[in-house]
């Protein structure tokens, strides 16, 4: 009975631990450059080794252009600027982007 009871707890932990970590806000990436295309944006950011275009998402509001980092990269390679090239549609002549840059 006692070790039903710990195995219970130890899966509502984990649980908790996932539904935290499921829910942890996007990230306003640092971007070492950016170039607004027709039909994409090329960004250049610190990658660690796995960074994705799917780990971004682009935020287009009246306060300006977000870039948002959603997933980290956890690799652990030596640090690199990578160009990422993410889809969008542009639709003005200028946008002012929020994100900060290095």
């Amino acid at each position: 009975m006692r070790s039903l009871l710990i195995i219970t707890m130890a899966l509502s932990l984990m649980a908790c631990s996932t539904q935290l970590q499921a829910e942890k806000p996007a990230v306003l990436e640092a971007l070492y450059g950016i170039d607004i295309n027709k039909n994409s944006i090329e960004i250049k950011v610190r990658s660690f080794g796995c960074t994705k275009a799917k780990h971004f998402s682009i935020e287009n509001s009246e306060n300006g252009l977000s870039i948002n980092r959603i997933k980290r990269d956890y690799c652990k390679k030596m640090p690199s600027v990578v160009l990422i090239s993410l889809p969008f549609e542009k639709q003005e002549s200028s946008y002012r982007v929020s994100n900060p840059f290095r």
